[in-house]
């Protein structure tokens, strides 16, 4: 999916891609199976669980991060 604005994701596992140049906010417990190309924010007890590799832009995390491997040289973490 294209994402041009802000996408908010509450609990629950996402299978789909998300491109664009808007933000996604983790604003639940998700499980991502698909690549997130937009900045990332995950708020106060949230969490996110991905593939760095599927990480394409900047995440600030105020909540948890959790990294099931890969490799991403495109993103940084606040």
């Amino acid at each position: 999916m294209t994402n041009n604005g802000i996408l908010t994701l509450g609990t629950g596992t996402l299978d789909s891609d998300v491109s664009g140049n808007g933000s996604t906010v983790i604003a639940g417990a998700v499980i991502s199976n698909a690549s997130i190309a937009n900045a990332i924010t995950i708020d106060g007890s949230n969490s996110l669980t991905i593939s760095a590799s599927n990480v394409g832009g900047k995440v600030t995390n105020g909540g948890t991060l959790k990294l099931t491997g890969g490799t991403s040289e495109s993103g940084t973490v606040t």
